[in-house]
């Protein structure tokens, strides 16, 4: 397995090896035991996939380099580099050329299946599907059937019957912290509080998907505060790196759960840091992180290494299949 810093062509950060705590044997039996549930169950890992708004390649490096992911240069698959042509071309799978702008005709609704519409068509639970969204236009993005929890922009709509009356009244508590703490952005809110909901509801769920966008690195981005957009780039670092000491602790569950972090489309180089769109040429470029699940990594290490993320279409099949497999 490859282990040099370079970052792009699937190299890994740090110094995982395949044989780490894991011997000969004991990946055998991981992958047989893989190879029953499968046999069980069309959705047997579980994955938390989270996306950071306009974030830079580059930075994604720096701000990761101490971490151990499978690390991609990803080009973006739409016709646009914007925020919504995005993120629908990353929870479809089909590159996005009806929808050109962040709203407005084309816009609308998402018209194709994604993620979550199959996943819950492939029969997982709803109590264990949820979405957490900053930015008000990823309601036109989840799902094109609406039936899935979320939270975006402070609203909370789909299977709250899902919840518990506990769980309801902190997440209802939340988000009237959040809609009376507004960022200088209008349409939105704090990533803190979109955060602070997404993890309330993995501790007491254990989701086998979720997804959690984040959006102020674009924001801070867009109102030339760069210090303050690294600022929030590091913010998402450190807890996703809290996010998976917090699945070491929590046994088989933590052990089948990867994590799958990428951006909406790149942004200009300095003094066009602030923008990104069609005439930027960094616009287009992007990137993906994967932390593969402790049993991904003991039973399907080769096959990991060998996986080729080189556009957004490549997105969502890794998350199928590290869902599915």
């Amino acid at each position: 397995m490859r282990n040099q810093c370079a970052y792009g062509t699937h190299s890994i950060y740090g110094g995982w090896t395949r044989e780490k705590g894991l011997d000969k044997s004991m990946r055998m039996w991981l992958g047989i035991f893989a190879l029953l549930l499968a046999a069980q169950s069309s959705l047997a890992g579980n994955v938390i996939f989270i996306t950071l708004d306009g974030v830079r390649p580059e930075d994604a490096r720096r701000a990761f380099k101490n971490s151990t992911p499978y690390t991609y240069n990803v080009q973006v698959a739409n016709t646009s580099a914007m925020s919504l042509p995005g993120y629908l071309t990353l929870h479809s799978g089909v590159s996005e050329t009806v929808c050109e702008h962040n709203g407005g005709e084309g816009c609308e609704n998402i018209i194709r299946e994604t993620m979550i519409d199959k996943f819950i068509d492939g029969g997982m639970p709803l109590d264990r599907i949820a979405a957490f969204a900053s930015w008000d236009g990823l309601n036109y993005v989840i799902e094109s059937k609406p039936r899935v929890l979320r939270s975006i922009n402070g609203i909370m709509s789909g299977a709250v019957d899902t919840l518990s009356p506990e769980l309801r009244a902190a997440l209802d508590a939340i988000n009237e912290q959040a809609k009376a703490d507004r960022p200088e952005w209008k349409n939105a809110v704090k990533d803190d509080y979109t955060w602070t909901m997404g993890m309330e509801y993995f501790k007491a769920h254990r989701p086998q998907f979720l997804y959690i966008s984040q959006l102020d690195t674009d924001e801070w981005a867009h109102a030339w505060k760069r210090k303050k957009y690294k600022a929030a780039l590091r913010t998402a670092r450190d807890r996703i790196a809290d996010l998976r000491d917090q699945l070491a602790t929590m046994g088989e569950y933590g052990a089948d759960t990867s994590i799958v972090v990428t951006t909406d489309h790149g942004r200009g180089r300095w003094p066009f840091f602030p923008g990104h769109g069609k005439g930027l040429k960094h616009s287009w470029s992007a990137w993906a992180l994967v932390f593969p699940s402790e049993n991904q990594l003991a039973s399907r290490s080769d096959e990991l290494d060998d996986t080729d993320i080189e556009t957004q279409l490549d997105i969502r099949p890794l998350i199928e299949k590290l869902i599915t497999e």
